[in-house]
């Protein structure tokens, strides 16, 4: 005969809230989790402020598009524009900060396999992985002690869309790394091997205070449905209560008196009844929910205004500073996590597509765009320096069209360099 399960029933009030009927310590020790990329894909799918804190820098910072040296037909241009780099580099960004970083597969025409290494042949597209989709084996890294890649992944095996598993040769892959993991001594049981290769999420430092502010939403919405609570006093209460059907007397009472609030407008009780309303006081309400708001702000490194649409304060009544703060944040990140990636596949594509040989340098452009009262100004202001150089003897009123008007208005006060005269016979 099977022994009996001992069944628990648990049948009362539970509110996480005010914590009624749910057990509490005073623990107070950070203990660090291991990262959960289903965690990250839900808080990036489900959480408008977790997305939002991933998108705006790497689409602010990608937005503006990159000007390259050497270029001067647009050739090159027009090959990055042909096999989707835009695209490719800035879906990398984004996946970088959602995830701790990406892989970029160079859809490359060689007669080779992917888990090869990569031949010649044109790069007609890119696919692109974030890290949570790439794993790497021990077997996956280069032991050669004679390779300038030793101790480093020379495979990627990613899953695709479909569920199939590839394996990728390390050259025709791009390595998008996330936020720099500290030593992970004494935290193995905390770090992951695809941590300590790409990166952290730019959500693992913002989760714990993305998760108060919600207590914090939650809570005010608990509050706001007791905001008026209604208070009976009724002669009897408690001998009817003592009855038989006492309580369904007691519901029936107050089923009366809501019925008589909502079609009458009116509550019709005894002489010696007493009916009263007890209000909550949202006095501090606002300042909490705010306070909670700018610690999430203050993890994210961002300001209060980019991540909650609030409206900007700062140094001055425009925002100004933390305008220029985020532009700064912007630029940095994108200097520390995409220029060096997105410069070599440009020199792939340079050298695959074009046949030429070389190393690219890229630079971003402005991450603020002026508006059109601000540009008028700049360009009238620019105007008055170049009466200046005329005036001067420092710059023709040819050299001044060629600058503004020729190839496109620059505030880059430089000229192409002269052809050398040919020598007289």
């Amino acid at each position: 005969m099977a022994a009996k399960k001992k069944v628990t029933s648990n049948d009362g009030y539970v509110d996480v809230v005010k914590a009624i009927g749910t057990k509490s310590g005073a623990k107070t020790e950070f203990l660090p989790e291991k990262v959960d990329y289903r965690k990250l894909a839900r808080v990036y799918r489900f959480d408008g402020i977790g997305k939002n804190i991933c998108n705006c820098v790497a689409d602010d910072g990608t937005a503006p598009g990159f000007e390259m040296d050497g270029d001067s037909d647009g050739s090159l241009l027009k090959e990055v524009l042909k096999t989707g780099l835009r695209r490719a580099y800035k879906r990398a960004a984004r996946w970088t900060r959602a995830f701790g970083g990406a892989v970029v597969v160079m859809k490359i025409a060689d007669s080779r396999k992917l888990d090869e290494e990569a031949g010649k042949g044109k790069i007609v597209g890119f696919n692109v992985y974030p890290c949570s989709m790439v794993k790497v084996e021990n077997a996956d890294y280069d032991t050669d002690q004679k390779s300038p890649n030793f101790g480093e992944p020379k495979w990627f095996t990613v899953t695709m869309r479909n569920g199939d598993k590839v394996r990728v040769h390390r050259s025709r892959c791009e390595i998008f790394y996330g936020e720099e993991v500290p030593s992970a001594e004494g935290m193995e049981s905390s770090i992951t091997g695809n941590e300590l290769i790409f990166g952290d999420s730019a959500l693992v430092a913002v989760m714990k205070r993305l998760e108060k502010l919600g207590m914090s939403e939650e809570g005010i919405a608990h509050m706001m449905s007791e905001l008026n609570v209604a208070y009976y006093q009724w002669k009897g209460f408690d001998a009817k209560l003592s009855m038989k059907d006492g309580l369904s007397l007691v519901k029936r009472r107050m089923e009366a008196v809501e019925m008589g609030k909502s079609t009458n407008r009116a509550i019709i009780g005894d002489i010696e009844d007493k009916y009263t309303v007890i209000k909550t006081d949202l006095a501090g309400v606002p300042e909490t929910t705010y306070r909670q708001m700018q610690l999430v702000a203050a993890a994210a490194q961002l300001p209060v205004a980019k991540i909650f649409g609030e409206s900007s304060s700062g140094l001055s009544t425009t925002g100004e500073g933390n305008r220029k703060m985020y532009d700064k944040k912007v630029e940095t990140w994108m200097e520390d996590h995409v220029t060096e990636q997105v410069e070599h596949l440009v020199s792939e594509i340079l050298v695959r597509n074009l046949g030429k040989d070389g190393d690219v340098t890229i630079t971003w452009n402005s991450v603020t765009q002026p508006t059109d009262e601000e540009f008028t100004k700049m360009v009238k202001d620019q105007s008055e320096y170049f009466h200046t150089f005329i005036e001067d003897g420092v710059l023709t009123p040819e050299e001044v069209r060629t600058i503004m008007f020729k190839n496109g208005h620059t505030f880059k006060l430089s000229l192409p360099e002269e052809e050398p005269e040919d020598d007289e016979e």
